[in-house]
């Protein structure tokens, strides 16, 4: 399993493309779970609190922050590949 969390914000233009190329990856990796939560709602300020997230999105893949902004299919591919 495979899992991706994202913190995200309203009207954020990387969160969404970045949601749109997770989506398309579900597709090669039938073990991905994406969890998305916004930064305005109790889980998304707690996961901005614990992994001192200061941007968006934040990209938390198995409990380990990778990147906070946008991140490429290539780069998620890497990052799954590697696990």
């Amino acid at each position: 399993m495979i899992k991706v969390v994202l913190t995200t914000i309203e009207n954020c233009a990387r969160c969404e493309k970045v949601r749109k190329t997770l989506d398309r990856l579900k597709k090669e990796y039938p073990k991905l779970i994406v969890e998305i939560y916004p930064v305005t709602t109790e889980p998304g300020a707690q996961l901005v609190k614990q992994y001192r997230i200061a941007g968006a999105p934040g990209i938390i893949i198995n409990d380990k922050l990778i990147k906070i902004g946008e991140m490429s299919e290539k780069e998620f591919k890497q990052e799954f590949d590697s696990l």
